[in-house]
């Protein structure tokens, strides 16, 4: 049966989108969503609910949505080694159909105690996590050849003569990371890693009969924060990911004020990426962001980021938007910006 071509073009789009992985412009406000080896890296009991708005300007009310979050928290061993501990979910939803992703995961890792020295602390650090994945798509919509009315228009009563499945069977998916973290005695840290995941290629194909297998990802991370006055903190970040062919560079540098017990501060940064040259669908990304973010009594943090993309479809001015709430309990050895 010949389908409409708008179907067609649909499907191929959101398969080719949702083949690569969302990534968040503050990830370093998300670290399951980074790397596994990361959970327990906040040094508390964390949750994070993150909520991610791309290209709503381009694709109005189809734009792609990212609904997610996690929970994760460390424990200290006798030895001064810490064992973190994790879990995450995230729903992705994408255009008129509501492509949609499912996921839920699990995730543990070591860090490891290397040194101690002049109240600076390295570990080297590993985890692992293992995770569900489901897709669905809402048929309900979609337009077939069969259901053109022949006086160029559409009737939905008439039979399309298609028998798609609406979703996939529940897969498994594996992810692995390693990283290298210094410690200071005032809570500031430097981080930097590796991530590898969807380690096994599931297979995204909507039926067991066929096989599209999911591409690795490969994540580099690195993150450094620098007090350079009293009560201002500078972070630099810089993530880069590569999966399929197409790469994706987040930079950003954020500058946080301390007033006693609250900070707030504001960071600034850029997604610079492309697609492969064999993928025409997916398109360059640049996009430039601002991120004001406030966190009260160093326990509930609120940020919100405004993206602007530069690609030739986008309409111009906002374009995306991010938000993200975090609420960390448990002790904590919070960053001392004057010292």
């Amino acid at each position: 049966m010949k389908k409409n071509n708008s179907i067609i073009v649909f499907l191929f789009f959101a398969f080719s989108i949702q083949a690569q992985d969302f990534v968040l412009s503050q990830f370093n406000q998300s670290p399951l969503n980074v790397s596994p080896s990361l959970s327990g890296i906040s040094g508390s009991d964390q949750v994070v609910v993150n909520y991610r708005n791309q290209w709503f300007s381009v694709l109005d009310e189809n734009s792609y949505k990212t609904y997610a979050i996690s929970y994760d928290r460390p424990f200290v061993l006798k030895n001064g080694d810490r064992v973190g501990a994790g879990i995450r979910a995230f729903k992705d939803v994408a255009g008129s159909l509501d492509f949609t992703q499912n996921y839920g995961s699990l995730a543990l890792s070591y860090q490891k105690k290397i040194l101690e020295k002049n109240k600076v602390t390295h570990f080297i650090g590993a985890g692992i996590e293992g995770g569900l994945f489901q897709r669905t798509v809402d048929l309900s919509d979609a337009r077939w050849g069969n259901q053109h009315n022949g006086n160029g228009g559409f009737d939905s009563t008439l039979v399309s003569g298609e028998n798609l499945e609406a979703s996939s069977p529940w897969r498994g998916d594996f992810s692995a990371g390693i990283n290298y973290l210094i410690e200071f005695q005032n809570g500031r840290k430097i981080v930097i890693g590796t991530a590898l995941n969807h380690l096994l290629k599931p297979n995204l194909s909507f039926s067991e009969n066929q096989k599209s297998p999911l591409s690795s990802r490969f994540n580099f991370y690195s993150m450094v924060d620098i007090g350079i006055a009293d009560d201002i903190q500078i972070t630099p970040a810089v993530f880069y990911t590569r999966q399929a062919g197409n790469e994706l560079i987040l930079a950003s540098v954020s500058t946080m004020f301390s007033l006693k017990e609250n900070q707030f501060g504001i960071a600034i940064g850029g997604r610079f990426g492309a697609g492969s040259i064999d993928d025409p669908v997916v398109v360059e990304n640049r996009a430039f962001f601002i991120t004001p973010t406030f966190f009260f009594k160093n326990q509930i943090g609120i940020a919100a980021t405004f993206e602007s993309n530069t690609i030739e479809l986008s309409k111009g001015g906002l374009d995306s938007f991010e938000g993200s709430i975090i609420y960390q309990f448990g002790k904590k050895k919070q960053p001392n910006l004057k010292e």
